[in-house]
């Protein structure tokens, strides 16, 4: 990994091991490696607001699908007026449309403070 990216293990009571959080410049750039370094393989969905799914939700898309992943894109809108549980009906729709099951990668990404280069 490289020096510039930062990976810190969050432990979970509900999630068996906890879970890798990876940030840094680049980490975008090294998503389908990092994700196989985890040990996760598979369908992704990426969860994002509109604003930042803008900047990168299709180059994500493309640099997941060039490493053989299958990948989709969940956008919300932008802003604290749509963390409401409407939103949240509306997300877990999607997700049993897209038929999302425990085995796949969950991908949040949020806001950068300045964008960051992919």
């Amino acid at each position: 990994m490289s020096d510039d990216l930062k990976r810190i293990h969050v432990a979970v009571p509900a999630v068996p091991g906890g879970y890798d959080l990876v940030c840094g410049r680049g980490a975008l750039a090294e998503l389908p490696r990092l994700l196989g370094e985890c040990g996760l393989a598979g369908r992704a969905i990426l969860c994002s607001d509109q604003n930042v799914a803008a900047i990168y939700g299709e180059r994500l898309l493309a640099r997941l699908g060039a490493a053989g992943r299958d990948a989709s894109l969940w956008t919300m809108p932008a802003g604290e007026a749509s963390k409401t549980l409407a939103t949240v009906s509306e997300t877990y729709t999607w997700m049993a449309e897209q038929r999302v099951e425990r085995s796949l990668s969950l991908i949040h990404i949020s806001e950068p403070t300045r964008q960051a280069e992919i």
